[in-house]
């Protein structure tokens, strides 16, 4: 009976785990900065990654517990909340991008997909900011 529990436990987790929200799209400018806002419940002392799809550890651009790198910051607001600043925004740049959190298991995650395009470099005004809940 124990291993029964102990195997419904584990496939509830797994399949919580592997689970994503939402899609988010969004539209940056080239030469601009943008700003995404991931959302994930129960993560507030976890690790929070961004990366690029797959997503494997080489596609990682910066991480919660590292300093930023390059062109991307990550600012862990709390509660399971933080946001990721991509700098400069090149043509390259688009592409399907994920919000991780590091788990016991399997990781969380927020897909987002950025399309860069030309144009508005120049234009005064805030930067683009992405909320993704």
């Amino acid at each position: 009976m124990r291993f029964i529990c102990v195997l419904w436990f584990w496939t509830f987790i797994s399949e919580f785990k592997t689970s994503t929200t939402d899609e988010v799209s969004t539209q940056g400018y080239k030469g601009r900065n943008i700003t995404i806002t991931c959302s994930h419940k129960w993560a507030s002392d976890n690790i929070k990654y961004f990366c690029r799809d797959p997503c494997k550890d080489t596609e990682v651009l910066v991480k919660s517990d590292q300093s930023p790198k390059g062109r991307y910051t990550l600012k862990n607001t709390g509660h399971g909340v933080f946001t990721v600043t991509i700098t400069d925004l090149q043509k390259s740049d688009s592409g399907v991008y994920w919000c991780g959190v590091e788990r016991v298991g399997l990781d969380t995650f927020n897909q987002v997909t950025l399309t860069v395009s030309e144009g508005f470099a120049n234009a005064s005004g805030p930067d683009d900011i992405l909320t993704g809940k």
